[in-house]
């Protein structure tokens, strides 16, 4: 999968059709690759009890991952999930908790000149509790675009913590080609 990014790069995500196991689980290893820089990132995605997961490194430290589900196998608009996770940045713990829902199945759309049927959209909420705040609080949102038999089409992520760490990116697929 060859995506373009707000940022100006180009990233190739490749299945390496290895196994990983991580925070005692297994995931498929995949690797996204920066073609400007050459930099390689480890990625982490999985199916469990029909729901597809990834572990999203919100530092980029790939230190610690934050399991998330992604969507679902058969999304109807209106699924919804919760992910929760304690993790420590800077110092400080936080516990997050991400608010998945299936907002709409768009019939058709086009991405970068090319036509993709029955595309899901999943809006995510990222929400933390600081240890001086008992109450949850804003801290971004995540909308991803998928394609059964496809995969991750299109990402949009605003990320806000407080003074800690904030961040937009946006990916959109440019070509793709599968193997099986």
């Amino acid at each position: 999968w060859m995506y373009a990014t707000n940022e100006g790069d180009v990233v190739i995500r490749r299945a390496t059709g290895e196994k990983a196991i991580v925070n005692d689980f297994e995931y498929d290893y995949y690797t996204a690759t920066d073609t400007n820089t050459q930099a390689i990132t480890p990625e982490y995605f999985a199916e469990n009890d029909k729901k597809y997961l990834m572990l999203i490194d919100l530092t980029g430290e790939q230190k610690e991952y934050i399991p998330a589900i992604l969507t679902k196998e058969d999304p109807k608009v209106g699924d919804n999930w919760t992910n929760t996770h304690t993790m420590t940045y800077q110092g400080f713990n936080f516990d997050l908790l991400i608010e998945g829902e299936v907002k709409e199945i768009i019939p058709a759309m086009t991405i970068n000149g090319k036509e993709y049927k029955n595309v899901v959209r999943v809006y995510n909420k990222l929400k933390a509790k600081f240890i001086l705040n008992p109450q949850y609080v804003d801290c971004g949102d995540a909308t991803m675009y998928f394609c059964k038999g496809i995969g991750v089409l299109k990402t949009q992520i605003n990320i806000s913590i407080s003074i800690f760490y904030n961040r937009s990116y946006a990916d959109s697929i440019i070509d793709y080609h599968l193997e099986y």
